[in-house]
């Protein structure tokens, strides 16, 4: 049970569902479709698109889908990749024809088709209750009448502010007077307002095939791209066998590359090796009430290879005398434990470097385990 009077959040608690986003109106679009009658998947979906206006730098219609859907809460693990794929044109000649040899950050040749808006809709044919349309509405009023500008997206457009300056299309979407709009600044994306509504209305086609199509080809090509109507008109997602591992008892599912779900499982696995709790700034401290409010954390403090290989007599740090004279009481029994260390002992010597090598390792799973407890 947590201090009530410290500062803190409660666990979030509910009988008939819940949802978790990174922006409030997100998550409260999400609450709203269930209180609706639609069920999880048409609750994220709708969450997933207010996010794609407010929340831009996160995610966005031009961007990938991936999904993993457990049907009236039952142990299957239905998996969907709804990930973009490259232009069919894009060839390593081709590009060595055109003088590239680097793909940076704005680079046309770094753009995927996009995966999102189908795998939208696939996965509310298969597995939603609501139409898209009023799945949608939500994104298309926000969109349109518009949003205010929260800290944390205050926070990552003021970071983007030269990037966004390049490109004249984000410049005037993000930006106001070229500089990075304020926390409380009101947006509006009326563009998108209308890409969503029709999405909603004529599905995936609205995007793939047609005007919205022809502007985002239009965009790329003069841009130097490879991409054609083909690639947009034949972009389509699938369902894929997810990955698991088992972490302490858990069952934890990821998708299958091309996602990056399986560096989750491996670093999970490589965890389970390792005493978890033992490291000083483990949650459980951190958290302690014994802890002063506004203290430092407690640090874990490396061991390098030479010392791990040393045998401990050896760490010990001589300080200067004190004021009287005579060194302080703990260098004195220090000295006097010394006197009674047998010298040069091979055995001993040996015994203790083996000592010293099984508390390098443990130090070090402890410092590597309180990252992923921190983060819980």
């Amino acid at each position: 049970m947590r201090d009530f009077e410290q500062p803190g959040r409660s666990v979030a608690v509910a009988r008939n569902g819940m949802a978790a986003t990174s922006h409030p109106t997100a998550t409260l679009t999400a609450v709203e479709i269930l209180k609706a009658g639609g069920n999880a998947v048409d609750a994220a979906i709708a969450a997933c698109a207010v996010q794609c206006v407010v929340e831009a730098g996160s995610t966005g219609i031009g961007g990938d889908c991936f999904a993993m859907i457990a049907p009236r809460g039952g142990t299957e693990i239905i998996a969907y990749n709804g990930s973009g794929r490259t232009p069919a044109g894009l060839t390593l000649d081709r590009l060595r024809a055109a003088g590239v040899e680097t793909i940076g950050r704005s680079s046309p040749h770094a753009v995927t088709v996009p995966g999102a808006v189908d795998a939208w809709c696939r996965l509310n044919a298969d597995h939603g209750r609501m139409p898209m349309i009023d799945i949608l509405a939500p994104a298309v009023a926000i969109a349109r009448e518009g949003y205010a500008i929260t800290p944390r997206v205050a926070a990552d457009l003021g970071k983007q502010v030269s990037l966004l300056a390049a490109d004249p299309a984000a410049r005037a979407t993000f930006l106001i007077d070229g500089a990075a709009p304020a926390v409380g600044d009101v947006q509006h994306q009326p563009a998108l307002a209308e890409t969503l509504e029709a999405i909603g209305r004529d599905g995936r086609d609205a995007f793939y095939r047609g005007p919205v199509a022809d502007d985002m080809l239009a965009r790329l090509r003069e841009a130097g791209g490879f991409h054609e109507a083909a690639d947009f008109a034949s972009a389509v997602g699938e369902y894929v066998v997810p990955i698991h591992a088992t972490y302490r008892g858990r069952t934890v599912y990821e998708i299958p590359p091309n996602g990056q779900g399986i560096v989750a499982l491996l670093i999970l696995a490589i965890l389970s090796r390792f005493e978890i709790g033992r490291h000083p700034a483990d949650a459980d401290e951190t958290h302690s009430s014994s802890r002063r409010p506004g203290s430092p954390m407690p640090r874990a403090t490396p061991m390098s290879p030479m010392a791990a290989h040393r045998p401990r007599r050896r760490r010990i740090c001589w300080r200067r005398p004190s004021s009287t004279g005579s060194p302080p009481a703990s260098i004195r029994h220090a000295r006097a434990r010394l006197r009674r260390w047998p010298r040069r002992s091979s055995t001993r010597t040996r015994s203790i470097s083996r000592s010293s090598i099984a508390i390098g390792p443990r130090s070090a799973s402890s410092t590597r385990s309180s990252i992923p407890t921190a983060a819980a």
